[in-house]
């Protein structure tokens, strides 16, 4: 308040202007106690943002880990084609989207397959995902249920033997089979996708797609 001085007012006219001043003076409290019962709600505006950063944040490194485990799939996969005597695969963008997909539904329905109810079959599914005119596909498929078959891209490929909560688990992989080695070194073919999903579970599904254009 200002320092008191000698009013021009007498003390009636001071008596209706003191009725005002108290509804100024109650009406900044009530707005000092409105602006207190607002910040919670601020904070949670806060908490909401800070835990969708957090889930974008888990969401893009699991997309970078499932692209890093693609792309060495391809990489083991072009290296048993050489070997083989075969031209390398090229990537292509339309077998990649097609073999994810299908990796979602194996985790979907938590079983390893190449087609399940509702789903299109091989050829249909990538001619969708935008890879027309071929002449040729193939696909390979894996998964464990729990997670526990294939839990790298070297395992998925040639096989590996872990442990899960005590149990102890070999697995034999695509190059180890020979109707899935006969799709990885079939020199006839030009394209691949590799899908590699992380399950809710951090189980990996797999699917390597294979084709020829005309």
């Amino acid at each position: 308040m200002s320092t008191p001085r000698k009013s021009r007012f007498t003390p009636r006219r001071l008596s209706f202007i003191a009725v005002p001043v108290a509804l100024l003076v109650l009406g900044a409290l009530f707005l000092g106690r409105s602006a207190a019962t607002a910040s919670p709600a601020s904070s949670d505006s806060s908490s909401s943002v800070s835990a969708a950063s957090t889930v974008s944040a888990a969401a893009t490194k699991k997309a970078k880990r499932q692209k890093k485990l693609q792309n060495k799939v391809i990489q083991f996969t072009n290296k048993a084609r050489k070997k083989a005597g075969c031209k390398p695969v090229k990537k292509n963008t339309a077998l990649m989207k097609a073999a994810l997909k299908h990796s979602k539904v194996q985790a979907k329905n938590q079983a390893q397959g190449h087609q399940f109810a509702g789903e299109d079959d091989l050829g249909t599914r990538i001619t969708k995902a935008g890879y027309k005119n071929w002449t040729g596909v193939g696909e390979n498929a894996a998964g464990g249920k729990g997670g526990v078959w294939f839990v790298n891209a070297h395992d998925v490929m040639y096989g590996g033997t872990y442990t899960k909560n005590g149990t102890g688990y070999t697995s034999s992989g695509w190059m180890q089979d020979k109707a899935h080695k006969d799709n990885i070194v079939n020199c006839s073919f030009t394209s691949i996708g590799v899908g590699a999903y992380i399950d809710s579970k951090g189980a990996i599904w797999w699917t390597q797609d294979f084709a020829t254009k005309k």
